[in-house]
């Protein structure tokens, strides 16, 4: 029973506003990693998918309704041996300009964030999440399940620039 493996699969929404900014929320700090600054998005329930649980998490921990698009990008680790866990990022819209974040007791604060924030601050993003993961960690290098440091979060970046440009 100790040995047991797991897997879990785990979204996050890109919401981009008109303005090509995107939503950014900030744990509180009761939560697990308290004050850190994220994506939306959450843990897949069994027998949900992926873009169903991308749209609800988003609910839930922004009260805003969106439309869940298409994956950007996804990566995997596993922790402790005995972890899987699977994350996906999907760009999301707005279905209606009006609404008004309202946050989960999850998280205490929000901002929409252009890239040129994400990439001042990289904290703010998934490079963040790269950087605890392997803390946690270390033997996700050795294992190569991931591709970490600059080259993944340019990557990412990159890709995030060519999307925003094709936004209407």
């Amino acid at each position: 029973m100790f040995n047991q493996k797991t897997q879990r699969i785990a979204v996050y929404g890109l919401v981009v506003d008109p303005r090509k900014r995107f939503l950014i929320i900030k744990r509180s700090l009761n939560d697990s990693m308290p004050g850190r600054w994220e994506l939306p998005g959450g843990i897949v329930e069994f027998g949900e998918e992926p873009r169903v649980a991308t749209a609800r998490e988003v609910k839930e921990e922004s009260r805003l309704d969106v439309s869940v698009e298409k994956l950007l990008f996804s990566f995997s680790y596993t922790k402790y041996k005995k972890k899987h866990i699977v994350c996906m990022s999907y760009l999301c819209y707005l279905t209606n300009l009006n609404q008004e974040v309202v946050l989960s007791p999850e998280h205490t604060d929000y901002k929409w964030a252009s890239l040129g924030d994400a990439i001042e601050n990289q904290s703010i993003f998934l490079k963040d999440t790269l950087k605890e993961v392997l803390m946690k960690d270390p033997e996700i290098l050795r294992e190569k399940k991931v591709i970490v440091g600059d080259y993944f979060y340019n990557e990412y970046i990159e890709r995030l620039e060519k999307l925003l440009n094709t936004v209407n």
